[in-house]
């Protein structure tokens, strides 16, 4: 039967496999709806559905979208109504033929950017929340690079490629793309301003540093750091009685003497020395 760690450790790896199987389904279901952002509340009117599937075709170019293009679905994302000024709510549009949701997107790039009633409004895939959450950590390295005058492409599913010369570069975390644009001659108090801090680098140890304190894969309780000393003490004594019994025995093999000597001799070693300790006694006793 298998103990509690093994169980444990088997139930982790399913839960996450079962979460990777969770979020790909729900990736792929949201693989044909866009996220209109920035469309003032209340645009849409009653039929927001017919709204934007006339929206979305009044600036695609002629012959960009199918003769089978459609709507599904159109809604706002659930909640409360914002207050007058606020950001407004974003809109989910799902379309039928993911051809035109591809045309669609395309066209939003080069037409960048839109404007309804003096808005300006973005037109995006619509990702689930973990991959938007490792997308928007983008954001302040984005706004960096657009000051910097650097092209710039966020890959599916949070990958920055940053295009500087003829040289290509990819990011995965942003704490290093802020590194690389530190080397660029960026300021690094603004980036510090954004809420992002550089990783501090580990110092390395001298010489006495090292002799002093072994390096060691964690912390060690007292209770540790005390067995550790009295083994090595343990070794030390075992490792000078083994010196002083060979030696005592090369002597006693060169120089012929009684045995009424020999066992006087031992008789003092052994009140002199105390119990002979043997590694095994040694390991018993740590």
């Amino acid at each position: 039967m298998k103990d509690a760690h093994e169980q444990l450790a088997e139930l982790t790896d399913r839960v996450r496999f079962l979460e990777g199987r969770a979020e790909d389904a729900e990736g792929r279901a949201r693989r044909s709806n866009l996220r209109i952002v920035g469309l003032p509340e209340g645009s849409e009117g009653q039929d927001p559905l017919h709204y934007m599937e006339e929206w979305l075709k009044s600036f695609m170019p002629a012959d960009t979208l199918t003769p089978f293009y459609s709507i599904e679905r159109a809604h706002r994302v659930p909640g409360r109504r914002p207050a007058p000024g606020a950001m407004p709510r974003p809109i989910l549009v799902k379309i039928l033929h993911f051809k035109d949701q591809d045309a669609i997107l395309k066209i939003a790039r080069t037409r960048s950017p839109l404007k309804v009633n003096g808005a300006v409004v973005m037109i995006f895939p619509d990702y689930t929340l973990a991959i938007q959450q490792q997308r928007a950590s983008f954001t302040g390295v984005k706004k960096r690079l657009r000051e910097m005058e650097l092209k710039y492409s966020l890959m599916f599913p949070a990958k920055l490629r940053v295009i500087a010369g003829e040289k290509t570069f990819f990011f995965d975390d942003p704490r290093a793309a802020w590194d690389w644009i530190e080397k660029m001659g960026f300021d690094p108090v603004a980036a510090q301003a954004e809420g992002w801090e550089r990783r501090p680098r580990r110092k390395r140890r001298t010489k006495e540093q090292k002799k002093t304190t072994p390096r060691s894969r964690g912390l060690m309780s007292p209770t540790a750091v005390q067995a550790l000393e009295s083994r090595r003490d343990a070794m030390a004594a075992v490792m000078s009685l083994n010196n002083a019994l060979s030696t005592t025995k090369r002597i006693n093999e060169d120089t012929p003497i009684d045995t009424d000597e020999t066992s006087s001799t031992n008789s003092m070693m052994s009140q002199t020395l105390g119990p002979q300790v043997t590694p095994q006694t040694a390991d018993s006793i740590i």
